[in-house]
């Protein structure tokens, strides 16, 4: 954090939180599915000008954030169809975002000038395909078969992702 002290990151923090209540509501308004509306919203809210910049421990994510979330999706899992979809949970887990990460690490170098191939795996780990709990959601919202929504928790995706990152540092 730069300046501002502990009250700025407070109030960063409680406007986020407003801010995704508020865009919720608009996602259940408008019957798109909610990680979507965040995520646009997000990269909106990113441009504006003059907001404090907060830095965050990523073991506060690794140890806080993420077991919870987790947890939950594993109570909600069908472990017998989960081991029906085993293949094609793991081509998805890996597979997916083997491909996300290398395309992305081929084609970033070419499209941005100055970018190197470690920014391009960087870049690629952080936006290969999305986490269990936006999937699960997304697939709830459309008209998808119930036997590709229910392994729409896809655990090892996220730990693939984080490897993944962790690899570039």
């Amino acid at each position: 954090m730069h300046g501002g002290g502990v009250h700025a990151v407070e109030l960063v923090f409680l406007s986020l939180l407003a801010f995704v209540v508020l865009f919720a509501a608009v996602a259940r308004k408008l019957n798109l599915p909610y990680p979507i509306v965040l995520l646009l919203a997000g990269l909106l809210l990113s441009f504006l000008p003059r907001v404090p910049k907060v830095t965050l421990n990523p073991d506060v994510i690794f140890l806080i954030v993420l077991p919870p979330l987790l947890y939950s999706a594993a109570w909600v899992t069908s472990w017998r169809d989960f081991r029906f979809n085993l293949f094609s949970i793991f081509m998805l887990a890996f597979g997916l975002v083997a491909f996300t990460v290398f395309g992305v690490a081929f084609a970033a170098p070419l499209v941005f000038a100055g970018f190197t191939w470690q920014l391009g795996f960087l870049l690629g780990a952080v936006v290969s395909p999305t986490d269990s709990i936006a999937a699960t959601s997304i697939a709830r919202t459309q008209a998808l078969p119930r036997r590709i929504s229910r392994f729409g928790n896809q655990m090892s995706s996220t730990r693939r992702k984080i490897s993944s990152f962790g690899q570039q540092n």
